[in-house]
């Protein structure tokens, strides 16, 4: 492995989350300042006089330091980042979750841009772990590769999210899938305000969204927004807060759902014609599990019971009782077997009648 300065990663060690650097042999080779005492028990580190400037020496296995295993994870039934990019040239990031001893870690993992044998190990979150990014940054200068190395995680997220401080509204960073889907460049988002991607909410309902979410954690709320082109998009708007350096930031995960809500329109128009055609049809018509869900106005004059006194009914309670048993077997057979079809008659009980009505009804 070449010698690496170690002005180039020890910047890690401002970073409050464990870091591990590992080579394609999973050996450690650096681990930051948290890693040493998240991992202390299992870590050992190596002798004064085995010591030196340069990241190129094992400090161990990276299954045994931060797992305790005595073989790697990926025989133990479990998922290797470091294994998926070794084995993967194009692949440059993967995120997996892991067990760590009962607790859940979410596991990232990154190529080395000047090393396509190193490979870089966060065990946090992604939000936690960038705001501790953007603290290193503004600690320390460093030199554009570095800088690179920690844009990654942020860039690469999975979802379109934005950077946004918590007074102002400025977009303070976008990942590349915002960019796709809005369509402004980099550059174009750095210093937006959020107001050209979101202009239908005043800037204090804004404000306030975004103080809720400093005040518990967490917010959420569907908008309306514009893409550069000037198409209208509905999308589910998560955030979360973030303090560090005395400032507060937003990280906002948005969900593009304009499909879903056309979707969802079309099927209350369809809901709404089947209603009118129902409410005004002469013949009786229900829906039912085991118990009525919907009886139209025509059956319920039939079987002499209000829509709101079936809904507490099951459908063989208005059967004779030589029918009760056959119902429970079909609606059994039907609610289980997506494809099961049966047709039969039944004969029912009127509610006020002393004898059986001639009420025949059919069960799909």
């Amino acid at each position: 492995m070449k010698e690496v300065p170690p002005e180039d990663y020890f910047v890690f060690d401002k970073i409050l989350c464990p870091i591990l650097a590992i080579n394609d042999k999973c050996d450690v080779v650096f681990l930051n300042k948290t890693a040493k005492e998240t991992y202390s028990s299992l870590f050992t580190p190596p002798p004064p006089e085995k010591r030196n400037n340069e990241i190129n020496e094992s400090l161990g296995k990276c299954y045994q330091i931060s797992h305790g295993y005595d073989k790697p994870c990926h025989e133990m039934g479990e998922i290797c980042p470091i294994m998926e990019l070794k084995e993967n040239k194009d692949k440059n990031i993967s995120n997996v979750i892991h067990n760590h001893k009962g607790h859940l870690y979410k596991v990232e993992a990154f190529r080395d841009d000047s090393d396509s044998f190193l490979f870089f190990e966060s065990h946090t979150n992604i939000t936690d772990f960038m705001s501790e990014i953007e603290s290193a940054k503004k600690a320390k200068e460093k030199s554009e590769s570095t800088e690179k190395k920690l844009e990654a995680f942020f860039d690469n997220f999975p979802s379109v999210s934005l950077i946004i401080d918590l007074e102002t509204g400025i977009i303070i960073n976008a990942n590349k899938r915002a960019v796709d889907f809005y369509g402004f460049s980099k550059e174009e988002f750095r210093n937006m305000d959020i107001k050209v991607i979101n202009p239908f909410i005043s800037d204090k309902d804004l404000k306030n969204f975004r103080m809720k979410a400093l005040k518990e954690g967490s917010n959420f709320a569907v908008f309306k927004h514009r893409l550069k082109n000037g198409e209208i998009r509905d999308v589910e708007t998560t955030i979360s807060s973030t303090v560090y350096n005395g400032r507060t930031y937003i990280q906002a995960t948005i969900t593009d759902i304009t499909e879903k809500k056309i979707l969802e329109n079309k099927l209350k128009e369809s809901e709404e014609t089947f209603r009118t055609l129902a409410e005004n049809m002469p013949l009786g018509l229900d829906m039912h599990t085991d118990k009525f869900i919907y009886a139209n106005p025509a059956l319920q004059v039939m079987l002499g019971y209000t829509a709101e006194e079936l809904k507490d009914k099951y459908f063989w309670d208005v059967l004779a009782e030589e029918h009760k048993e056959t119902a429970k077997d079909s609606i059994k057979k039907g609610l289980t077997d997506i494809g099961y079809k049966h047709y039969v008659t039944f004969k029912a009980l009127k509610k006020q009648a002393k004898n059986f009505g001639c009420i025949f009804m059919r069960i799909r």
